[in-house]
């Protein structure tokens, strides 16, 4: 292989090897903004819309305390029917955000959910009538129903939770993963092109030995019609010289006999 094509190789060599990278690079990168995506936009907005739920439901049930003790108090009616309607709203958050049974589970706690806000309305009712004995026992009951919603919210939680981190983990992988391969590739493809570059040295190498042998024999006016073993450019140069040298040669002893025979 001539020096000139080596090149041309090398340089063939190095943009199939940066195009394989970039596909490699291009494949892995879709999957892991897939899985980035994933729990940036489902996982993280489901474990805060769970948290807000507890967070919530306690709200109010601390309402509901507060106008046991003060059936007059408004800012605690207010507060509580704030604090029911962001609870509506993150559990349908939830439900949308999810599929299977995650979302049957909180499916059934959207329905545990309206008979405690019912029990916990009627509650306020007798606060406000004066009936207390009868509104400590709505209480008593009330708390059954949400423990109920406590105890499956901490179960989605630390189930979902289990999740998060089991995807958190598959993305760590994925990343450790792409970093042994794109190294791997890049150390491969380095030590193949030293190689080509090594080969091509020794060629060049050669080749110029073998020009300065043809060129020697040139200076010393051998002109024999010998191939050069190096088929490269400097071949070519070497060949044209000497033909071109010979054809001149020939020319002269053309014209020498001339002379001799038209000028006896």
């Amino acid at each position: 292989m001539s020096v000139k094509r080596l090149l041309q190789f090398i340089n063939v060599m190095i943009f199939l090897v940066f195009i394989g990278l970039f596909v490699i690079s291009y494949f892995n990168e879709q999957g892991f903004e897939e899985r980035i995506e994933k729990m940036t936009k489902k996982d993280i907005n489901v474990l805060i819309a769970l948290n807000d739920m507890y967070a919530q439901g306690l709200q109010t049930g601390q309402a509901v305390r507060n106008v046991f003790i003060n059936p007059k108090d408004e800012q605690a009616k207010k507060n509580y029917q704030k604090a029911h309607q962001d609870f509506m709203k993150s559990n349908e958050e939830a439900i949308k955000l999810t599929q299977g049974d995650m979302q049957e589970q909180l499916k059934k706690i959207q329905q545990l959910w309206q008979k405690d806000h019912s029990m916990k309305m009627e509650i306020q009712q007798l606060s406000e009538q004066g009936k207390k004995d009868e509104a400590v026992q709505k209480i008593i009951e009330e708390t059954k129903v949400w423990r109920e919603i406590k105890d499956m919210i901490f179960k989605l939680t630390e189930s979902h939770r289990k999740e998060f981190d089991k995807l958190n983990q598959e993305v760590s992988s994925v990343r450790k993963r792409n970093a042994i391969i794109y190294s791997s590739l890049l150390l491969i493809s380095l030590l193949g092109l030293s190689a080509l570059i090594f080969y091509s040295h020794k060629s060049y190498e050669k080749s110029m030995s073998s020009a300065l042998v043809c060129f020697t024999r040139l200076e010393q006016g051998d002109l024999r019609e010998d191939k050069m073993q190096s088929c490269d450019l400097i071949g070519d140069i070497y060949t044209r010289i000497t033909g071109s040298l010979r054809a001149t040669k020939g020319s002269c002893k053309r014209y020498e006999l001339y002379s001799v025979f038209s000028f006896p």
